[in-house]
């Protein structure tokens, strides 16, 4: 009987220690992350410069050494106000130079209305793709814009219906309702 029992258990007793050292971290692993590690564990860079020009979802950011950046501006990234061509900012941006965060450097910004930089945008509602509506204005110029779950909607839409567009300088729709 108690050869029965020990031939049971030392397969158990085996799987246990297998087990265990697989998730016993060995000395090497123990090493704190690296500074410049974002909470997802990614490398981000900080980078300070002028903002030389805006392509659309892009703000094209001279640094210091004159390097030219083209920093993805997404419906994540945090930006503490508005930005113009000539504004010197600080950005946090991921390796593939999506920018996380973005702040002033000079003191202009500080009480800047996210507001004020929005312009209205009236057209037809040509098509939806995903999160994008495109929208036609009455000079035939396409706008392809980003509607998030922050977007106030007024009303259901589809293609070809009238609107008026509240639109971020990143081309952001904020808010979007019928044009009467």
């Amino acid at each position: 009987m108690r050869k029965r029992v020990m031939r049971s258990l030392f397969p158990m007793a085996l799987l246990c220690v297998t087990v265990s050292s697989l998730t016993i971290p060995a000395p090497w692993a123990a090493a704190q992350p690296a500074e410049g590690l974002a909470s997802t564990g990614t490398p981000y860079k900080t980078v300070k410069g002028e903002l030389v020009r805006i392509e659309g979802r892009y703000y094209v950011l001279k640094d210091d050494q004159g390097k030219e950046m083209h920093l993805l501006i997404g419906p994540d990234t945090l930006a503490q106000g508005s930005f113009k061509t000539g504004d010197r900012i600080e950005v946090s941006a991921s390796p593939i130079e999506h920018a996380m965060f973005i702040k002033p450097l000079s003191q202009r910004h500080v009480d800047v209305d996210l507001e004020a930089a929005t312009r209205t945008i009236r057209g037809r509602l040509m098509k939806i793709e995903g999160r994008y509506y495109v929208l036609k204005d009455a000079t035939g110029r396409e706008f392809r814009l980003l509607v998030t779950a922050s977007t106030e909607m007024v009303g259901a839409f589809r293609p070809g219906d009238d609107l008026e567009v509240a639109v971020s300088p990143v081309e952001h729709a904020m808010s979007i309702r019928a044009n009467p």
